[in-house]
């Protein structure tokens, strides 16, 4: 049953701020008594990802926050626990998603898993826009870091099930600042009629960055 009028801008469901589904989250909101949230990265089939700052460290990072239907043993949370404990210097370390942090956050959906990365500007999909292509070099040298990272979690006894240019991310070569940061835009949440009014959803939704 439908709770909420319709919202056409390009942003996560609205219907799925719902027990189990997406935590509701406004600027300011500060998770894990560190990380204060500034803008939105993205959103998900599973998650909303988000831009927060690092109060302890004075510096952004990327929040993404589970949908709480997500169990805590989570897969995506134990490979990644799993290579960030693993000692070695092979080259394509570097090249594999890195977590920095995690934890649980309890909300009026349930309790989601909370996963704290470095900033990441774009990914493939957005990187290989038609009529601009790359240079040979430039082409070269993200397709050795791939192989590397490949090859790292194959030493790993991990394969990669869905590589596509969506999941290749790009960090940043320089700290993320406030002036990179665009303005948000917003679209408020509306309840329909006769529909009971509760804390599930958040009181508007934002464009991604």
């Amino acid at each position: 049953m439908r709770r909420f009028e319709r919202i056409h801008n390009v942003v996560e469901p609205i219907e799925e701020y719902r027990i189990g589904g997406y935590h509701p989250v406004h600027l300011e909101d500060t998770f894990h008594h560190r990380y204060r949230i500034v803008a939105k990265w993205a959103f998900g089939q599973f998650s909303t990802v988000w831009i927060a700052e690092d109060t302890r460290l004075g510096r952004y990072i990327t929040l993404k926050i589970l949908k709480a239907d997500i169990p805590s043993s989570s897969r995506e949370r134990s490979i990644l626990l799993h290579l960030s404990k693993v000692d070695t210097h092979h080259p394509g370390r570097n090249h594999v998603l890195q977590l920095l942090d995690h934890f649980e956050h309890k909300g009026p959906n349930g309790l989601h898993i909370c996963l704290v990365f470095p900033v990441m500007i774009s990914d493939g999909g957005a990187m290989t826009v038609r009529e601009k292509p790359r240079c040979p070099g430039y082409v070269r040298e993200v397709s050795k870091q791939i192989l590397l990272g490949l090859n790292y979690l194959h030493d790993q006894g991990l394969i990669h099930g869905d590589l596509q240019p969506a999941n290749i991310l790009f960090t940043l070569n320089c700290d993320l600042s406030s002036e990179m940061i665009e303005e948000p835009e917003f679209s408020h949440v509306n309840w329909l009629p006769g529909v009971e009014v509760d804390d599930s959803a958040p009181r508007y939704l934002m464009s991604s960055q």
